[in-house]
């Protein structure tokens, strides 16, 4: 992950010469419309496109989900964000490094814990994702700084 920081930089230099610059306009009827076709975001690793989808590092998601893909097994979560993060696919050294790093960074309290657990079986993952980092706001760090 030592590309962190040469990006940071290289951000901090694109704001420093251009961040007066207007890139476009904003209407309310554009705002309605679910900001289709706006360029209000910077973010190099990943973009959502109204017509290709979700792309992460110029890949369509479904690309880089089978370029991640093990010979045994299924993509996990942890490769996707080593992937956003350091726009390489991790090797299975870097896969379980990075794994078992979240993990001994990770606080979850029994009350939050119970709670995900009892989420219906058939909720779709997306709807159990956002509702569990919800969750965890009541315990963040940032939020009580």
């Amino acid at each position: 992950m030592k590309k962190s920081p040469k990006k940071q930089l290289r951000v901090g230099h694109l704001n420093k010469a251009h961040g007066e610059k207007k890139i476009g306009e904003i209407t309310v009827g554009s705002v309605l419309g679910g900001m289709r076709g706006l360029n209000c975001m910077f973010w190099d690793s990943s973009k959502l496109d109204a017509n290709d989808g979700i792309q992460f590092r110029n890949k369509s998601l479904y690309s880089s989900i089978q370029e991640l893909r093990p010979a045994d097994g299924e993509v996990i979560p942890e490769q996707m964000l080593w992937l956003l993060l350091s726009g390489q696919i991790p090797s299975a050294k870097e896969k379980h490094d990075f794994s078992r790093e979240l993990v001994s960074r990770m606080d979850v309290d029994e009350e939050t814990t119970a709670l995900v657990r009892k989420f219906p079986k058939n909720l779709h993952p997306m709807a159990k994702l956002s509702a569990g980092i919800l969750l965890l706001q009541k315990n963040s760090k940032f939020a009580k700084a």
